[in-house]
């Protein structure tokens, strides 16, 4: 890729390693949630983590799509971290007395990393914004869904 090339993709994307650090940071956050739903006994918790791990892959997808259009090669695999992390999920469940709201504050803390990050970014990527913005709506309806789900279940703690 020669130098004007290198300079019209960071003008239209921005930081390119912005959207890199997203990518990896939705396919690590996937990867997890992938590991946490095969311990599952609850259906609908598996369902939550499948639909939130559908999501972040059609996010990354486009993320990578729109890299390619640039000319700018996307990620190719997570992190170590993200890898550690999406073993630590698939053998060791929360030690929350109550297995279930354990593996929703896990979710919770999970996907709100999730949400930081793409809020960050949409503010220091105006040329993305609007793509960002979309995306970011997407993450913010799978978390409060969660936190919808802690606090049932957090309410029926308290009436049983």
């Amino acid at each position: 890729m020669d130098t004007a090339t290198i300079e019209a993709t960071v003008m239209s994307l921005g930081d390119p390693g912005i959207l890199r650090q997203l990518i990896v940071e939705l396919d690590d956050t996937r990867a997890c949630f992938t590991a946490m739903s095969r311990r599952l006994p609850l259906s609908y918790l598996r369902y939550l983590l499948e639909e939130t791990g559908r999501t972040h892959q059609a996010i990354a997808e486009d993320l990578m799509q729109r890299m390619r259009m640039e000319g700018a090669p996307p990620p190719r695999t997570g992190t170590l971290l993200g890898r550690l992390r999406a073993r630590w999920a698939r053998h060791f469940a929360p030690a929350d007395a109550d297995i279930e709201l354990g593996y929703l504050f896990r979710l919770e803390r999970e996907e709100g990393r999730v949400v930081r990050h793409f809020e960050q970014a949409a503010d220091r990527l105006p040329a993305l914004r609007q793509r960002l913005r979309r995306h970011l709506l997407q993450l913010e309806r799978c978390l409060m869904r969660i936190e919808r789900l802690i606090q049932e279940a957090q309410s029926n703690q308290l009436a049983g």
